[in-house]
């Protein structure tokens, strides 16, 4: 209704990535919230990526990743049971804050500080990960740009 063109078809969606996969070099896909997704869907979508994944030739398997990022439950690890997986939890929170603060500082030598709020890449992530807002997050709900 708003005239923006809708992509209606997985058969369509399919051949528009497989073509843009064929013109470029290496590829990161991320998929988030595919548990949000309806049973049907979410396995069908899942199957695709990996087939897709699977069927590079082992001589260019780097040219194409796929991350699949979705809540941990029985549906999910079923779909997803055949792949590797990495379950954030406060056993690893300390990995994963390292990482982040290592990408902060990254990206604060290359476009200055960031602004303030408490908005530490680390502190934001890995209240997520716990399923917790971050101060940051709070702060920008409350705030009207």
């Amino acid at each position: 209704m708003s005239g923006d063109a809708v992509l209606s078809s997985s058969s369509v969606a399919r051949e528009m990535i497989r073509t843009t996969l064929h013109g470029t070099e290496r590829t990161y896909i991320v998929i988030d919230g595919l548990d949000e997704c309806e049973r049907n869907s979410r396995k069908e979508i899942s199957n695709w990526f990996r087939e897709l994944v699977e069927s590079v030739p082992p001589a260019e398997m780097d040219s194409i990743r796929c991350l699949f990022v979705s809540q941990d439950d029985g549906i999910a690890r079923k779909d997803l049971g055949r792949l590797p997986t990495l379950k954030i939890t406060t056993e690893n929170e300390g990995d994963l804050k390292a990482y982040a603060e290592a990408q902060h500082r990254e990206m604060e030598a290359k476009f200055g500080l960031l602004r303030d709020y408490d908005c530490h890449i680390a502190n934001i992530l890995c209240a997520r990960a716990r399923g917790e807002p971050s101060t940051a997050e709070s702060l920008l709900k409350k705030t009207s740009f």
